[in-house]
């Protein structure tokens, strides 16, 4: 076979492909492989607040983009007029853009801002293409339940392996800095699934019950489809409680509540659906209260000493962010360098000791300056104003909120942009509200 012949077939079989259903089943593998952290370090760094490294998923984003924009030049697609959001996003790309200018780490600034870039390239593809939104939450409800099934394990095993390829990290309950619960000088590993610590497992595991509850009271689920779903429902809480993350827990108590008051003064209809739902989560909410009640009332009470340790340093985070902000009000310490400007300040500080501060509305202040947080939160509301149509949507943004408020990762990691643009792009769906059959 001659190489013309070989170069014909080539076109000949690159023309025959269909680009609109390569790029959506290569999206539906993105939501199925996005949360795990395969990476290939370029710089090392003192944590994973500093490193540098290439990073599967976004490597797959990358691709993902460039065919889409092929698509679109293929096809001759051009876009309507600019929306509201793009400009807001703009100015906040603009503000960023600033801090890197003073950062004191021009490397990893840069690297961060081309991660949040794709990140916000991810939002334009979900919103451009229109992939279908009950097909996208089943595959990430998929994805959710390996990790629920692998957080469940290092529980009840109190063991976790090490694995390069999927990004997963040795943790051990006698190590300083791991995630536990210290109960009569007994050490307890919290679960931490395939993620970088048990609060962003949890943050998880609300959203796959938020979405399975969702799929359960707008699809008329009989039969084995049931089992299925309240099967799926109870693995996902299990693999919550035994986070053991306040935060995930109070996301979703509020939200609950939320929705029961929605639907009992709304629709009728929806609220016998979600009824039984609702009575069998605190049925097992009970239940795994009382096979865990020491660890649960360690967690509620806050008595024990790594639970001071914990709330005291909290503080301390917050005093030392408004510290921060107070000497860089305007454009902050530069996009990802919070966590060399604490070494920086203190220089007895551990690199483990150095978290961010646990609340990303004050990280994002240090980082990008003022400017640049106002913009943040004029986007998040705005985003909330048109897409919120439907009011048992806005647990959503509940759960958001209370994910920046008490903690710092959905901004402080190399993952926080992506899944943070791909929980905000999934609420362009909503106004279709198609999760129905």
């Amino acid at each position: 076979m001659t190489i013309r012949t070989i170069k014909t077939k080539l076109k000949y079989f690159v023309k025959k492909i269909n680009l609109k259903v390569v790029i959506e089943y290569l999206f539906y593998f993105f939501v199925f492989i996005f949360l795990w952290q395969t990476k290939l370090i370029i710089y090392p760094g003192d944590s994973n607040y500093s490193e540098i490294a290439l990073f599967a998923n976004y490597i797959l984003l990358s691709i993902i983009l460039i065919l889409f924009f092929i698509y679109k030049i293929k096809n001759k697609e051009k876009d309507s007029d600019i929306d509201k959001y793009w400009v807001i996003l703009a100015g906040l790309d603009f503000f960023i853009f600033l801090s890197i200018l003073i950062s004191s780490n021009l490397t990893l600034s840069v690297f961060r801002y081309i991660l949040l870039l794709l990140s916000i390239g991810l939002m334009y593809v979900m919103i451009n293409f229109k992939f279908k939104f009950k097909k996208i939450i089943l595959v990430f409800l998929l994805a959710l339940l390996l990790q629920a099934g692998l957080g469940i394990g290092q529980f009840f095993t109190q063991k976790t392996f090490a694995c390069k390829y999927l990004g997963i990290a040795l943790h051990e309950a006698s190590d300083l800095g791991t995630a536990v619960i210290e109960t009569n000088n007994e050490r307890f590993l919290r679960a931490y699934g395939a993620t970088d610590h048990p609060n962003i497992f949890g943050a998880l595991m609300f959203f796959a019950i938020f979405f399975v509850i969702l799929l359960m009271i707008k699809n008329n689920y009989k039969g084995t489809k049931a089992t299925i779903s309240y099967l799926a429902l109870f693995f996902y809480s299990i693999a919550l409680c035994v986070s053991f993350s306040r935060s995930a827990i109070l996301a979703l108590v509020i939200s609950l509540i939320f929705l029961f008051i929605v639907f009992f003064f709304t629709d009728k209809k929806l609220f016998r659906k979600f009824l039984p739902i609702i009575l069998s989560l605190i049925f097992l909410g009970g239940a795994l209260f009382l096979l865990f009640k020491p660890l649960i009332l360690t967690r509620i009470e806050a008595s024990s000493r790594l639970e001071k340790i914990s709330i005291n340093e909290r503080q301390e985070q917050n005093n030392t962010a408004l510290e921060i902000i107070s000497d860089n009000v305007w454009l902050g310490v530069g996009l990802g360098n919070y966590h060399n400007e604490l070494l920086n300040r203190e220089v007895d500080l551990k690199p483990y000791e150095a978290q961010p501060v646990h609340n990303v509305f004050l990280l994002i202040w240090s980082e990008i300056g003022l400017w640049g947080l106002l913009l943040f939160l004029y986007f998040i509301i705005y985003l909330f104003k048109i897409n919120i149509e439907k009011l048992y949507y806005i647990p959503i943004f509940i759960a958001l909120f209370v994910f920046m408020l008490f903690d710092h990762w959905l901004w402080s990691l190399p993952g926080s942009y992506l899944f943070l643009f791909f929980i905000l792009s999934l609420t362009f769906y909503f106004k279709d509200d198609n999760l129905s059959s």
